[in-house]
């Protein structure tokens, strides 16, 4: 009996502890946002919305608080700095959700635009003009340095991103497949920069030193050959049967 209760306190506490680690980690405050947010309409509950003016336009435009997608849908990255001296862009390769919300937001928002939020700061603006499919966005200014090193520690860059199916493009989606995916992409990173040391480290061959020729001058191809002391060549004598 004793050793029942015994099992069943440590259960209990195990599941609380799991129960808690799975709730620091639905809650824990990532080190950088980024989100994208579609146009609203002033119909809709003022909890919901939110106001921001666009360049050009007369008036601040209205948008979704809920966001379309946000950095938790982001496989992989490139910055770039901004042309107009503005910090940096970035162009973000989404996820298999990610490239979901992003196709059936340019699909029923076109001719409006999205605001894109870093750090819950509006940074820029993207006009849509047609539907995107592919899974990628560009924030085109805005963004800080600091922000940029942050984002460089948590994903990889879009040159390096693998499938992760054989045959067919499969980004990945879950944290799980992420972390797996930045580690293997790590490993091959540390892998080449150490070929790369042990190339630089081998002794480099001296240009002045002699070198040894490409290939060795073709054997004459004669049937004739010099006899000793006699400069003249008599012919092969050919061997009949």
């Amino acid at each position: 009996m004793t050793r029942l209760l015994f099992c069943s306190l440590a259960l209990g506490l195990a599941f609380v502890l799991s129960g808690c680690e799975a709730f620091e980690s639905i809650n824990k405050k990532p080190k950088f946002t980024v989100s994208f947010h579609s146009e609203a309409n002033e119909a809709e509950s003022p909890r919901s919305i939110f106001r921001y003016q666009i360049p050009g336009r007369p008036a601040p435009s209205v948008f979704h608080r809920v966001p379309e997608f946000t950095q938790e849908n982001v496989s992989a990255f490139q910055s770039f700095p901004a042309a107009n001296g503005n910090g940096y862009g970035i162009t973000l390769r989404l996820d298999f959700r990610g490239t979901n919300n992003l196709d059936l937001m340019t699909r029923t928002h076109v001719g409006e635009v999205a605001l894109a939020v870093v750090n819950g700061t509006p940074v820029d603006f993207l006009s849509i003009d047609r539907p995107v499919s592919d899974g990628t966005v560009t924030i085109w200014e805005g963004v800080s340095e600091p922000v940029i090193k942050l984002m460089q520690a948590k994903w990889p860059a879009i040159n390096k991103l693998k499938s992760m199916s054989a045959g067919q493009e499969m980004l990945p989606t879950t944290k799980g497949e992420k972390r797996r995916s930045r580690a293997a992409i790590d490993a091959e990173n540390q892998a080449a920069d150490r070929a790369a040391k042990l190339d630089a480290a081998k002794p480099k061959a001296d240009p002045s030193a002699p070198q040894a020729p490409d290939s060795l001058p073709s054997a004459p191809t004669t049937n004739k050959i010099p006899l000793e002391g006699n400069t003249q060549t008599q012919p092969m004598p050919l061997i009949k049967r």
